[in-house]
């Protein structure tokens, strides 16, 4: 590490600690939330799993109700009482059991009249909510008995198909023949703003047409049966609400345990499944005050940071002090470094004099090698063209052997060129410029050239007549024209084609010439 190099080394790693404390303060304190939600969503989750029990209980005594109906042939107040009693002792969150007979607008005065019951008036809520004497209409489900009697003699000869809410669950259960909840409905009993629900189970007649004989009613207030439901549970500072949620668009409240109403909304909400009976779909939400989720957290993330801000100068305290030391490590070791180099440089010059010393030994004894082959070469060269003139002079200008022998000579003056320049390289000969025919050179090399390329390519020249001489020398020529041929050949491979060699007369600026 140079501390010339990193100066600002102490600065920057307070500010990467300083986000790192930061970063895990954040981290620890996000861990937490979910701990605290965690154990919110476990304690919802108890709750409401109670809340949907205590009130499937509840409702089991409309059923039982209806199964005792059921069984009997006649319905007397006593016999409504001895059925009832037990039932309203055993559900303490259920207000009240009722039958509500179906009443025909001519049966009406027979039922005011006390047929089968005590002498009442049927009744509706006026505009002002007050109880009146109900208006006409084809039939009335006025109840008839309620247990207990006491507390509930507003509701007695009540026609409870004369609100729409209610009457929308009548027609709902004498349509599916099942157990049906109506809307949140004030309890004509009961004077506070607070909403019940009707639990209506049919009772139908004998017969093939099986009249509708009327409804087993539960009255139920879904503040008792929350509160008993979580009764078990003990004090809480969980703010429970239940709102229906059946029908589109806003939500009914049912039941809000914080007598502020939305003060704890800011709190932390948590909504359990929601529950399906009777046909409504009730939604269950559970908050958590602010001051209680403040009660759950620790100090743990602020210790994470002080600690986090602690590690972190003491870490910028001690990068430098090293920075400071090592820069008096660095001055020590610079002045020895030039003592060093100066050594060095001089050592390095002393061995690349004496690589070259040993290259040039090299070349020069390659070069001598190389003359002496290549006059070697060229002597048994001079054999093979001697032997082939020779044997060119005794042929007929007819034989067939001429061909052959010319390819032997030439292919013999070629060789002989090349050791020239190998005798040129080792500076045993110089080149002879002189001025070259480059077309016949071409084709004097053709038939050679054709049999050095591919037997899959077809070699084509196009020569323009009366081309100018050039000056340079012919073995180097040669060579050039044998290269560009050959590397033509090379990159067809195996592939058929055709390699042209087209000489023409073209001119060159000197900006071409470069």
């Amino acid at each position: 590490m140079s501390a010339r190099r990193h100066p600002k080394l102490p600065g920057i790693a307070a500010v990467l600690g300083i986000a790192l404390s930061a970063g895990a303060w954040q981290l620890v304190r996000h861990g937490e939330e979910r701990t605290i939600r965690s154990h919110a969503e476990a304690r919802a989750l108890e709750r409401a799993l109670a809340i949907e029990h205590q009130l499937a209980v509840d409702v089991s005594a409309v059923e039982s109700l209806a199964a005792a109906l059921a069984a009997s042939d006649g319905l007397t107040r006593d016999g409504f009482r001895l059925v009832t009693t037990h039932l309203v002792s055993r559900h303490r969150s259920l207000r009240a059991l009722g039958w509500n007979p179906r009443v025909q607008a001519a049966e009406r005065a027979a039922f005011e009249a006390g047929e089968n019951g005590p002498p009442c008036s049927i009744t509706e809520r006026g505009p002002d909510g007050t109880l009146v004497p109900a208006g006409d209409r084809d039939a009335y489900y006025a109840v008839r008995f309620i247990e207990p009697e006491r507390g509930n003699e507003a509701a007695i000869c009540y026609d409870v198909g004369s609100e729409p809410r209610r009457r929308a669950a009548l027609e709902e259960a004498a349509a599916t023949g099942r157990l049906t909840f109506s809307a949140g409905v004030e309890l004509v009993q009961d004077d506070a703003e607070r909403l019940g629900f009707l639990a209506f189970w049919p009772r139908y007649g004998a017969g093939p047409s099986r009249p509708l004989l009327g409804f087993s009613v539960g009255v139920f207030q879904v503040a008792d049966i929350v509160r008993e439901a979580l009764s078990g549970f003990g004090p809480s500072d969980v703010v429970v609400r239940v709102d229906d949620v059946t029908e589109p668009g806003a939500p009914r409240r049912l039941y809000d345990s914080h007598a502020r109403g939305d003060d704890a909304a800011a709190g932390l909400a948590i909504e359990a499944p929601v529950l399906e009976q009777g046909g409504r779909r009730w939604r269950i939400g559970f908050v958590l005050p602010p001051d209680a989720v403040a009660a759950q957290r620790t100090v743990l993330p602020l210790l994470t940071l002080l600690a986090g801000l602690f590690a972190t100068g003491l870490t910028a305290v001690y990068l430098d002090v090293l920075l400071q030391r090592t820069r008096r490590i660095e001055e020590l070791a610079a002045q020895r470094a030039g003592e060093i180099e100066r050594r060095e440089r001089a050592e390095a010059e002393r061995h690349r004099l004496q690589a070259k010393l040993q290259e040039a030994q090299k070349l020069e004894s390659l070069g001598v090698l190389a003359g002496g082959i290549a006059h070697d070469f060229n002597n048994l060269l001079t054999t093979v063209l001697g032997n082939a003139d020779l044997a060119l002079g005794l042929l007929s200008s007819e034989s067939p052997a001429r061909d052959e022998l010319d390819q032997i000579r030439l292919a013999a003056t070629r060789a002989s060129e090349l050791t020239r320049q190998m005798l040129v390289y080792t500076g045993q000969a110089h080149f002879t410029p002189q001025r070259i025919d480059l077309a016949r050179l071409v084709e004097e090399m053709a038939h050679l050239l054709r049999s050095a390329i591919s037997k899959s390519a077809t070699l084509r020249c196009d020569l323009a007549p009366d081309l100018p001489p050039i000056e340079g020398d012919p073995s180097q020529i040669r060579q050039i024209v044998m290269n560009l041929i050959t590397n033509a050949s090379d990159a067809l491979g195996r592939e058929p084609g055709t390699i042209d060699v087209r000489l023409r007369r073209c001119y060159l600026a000197p900006t071409d010439v470069v």
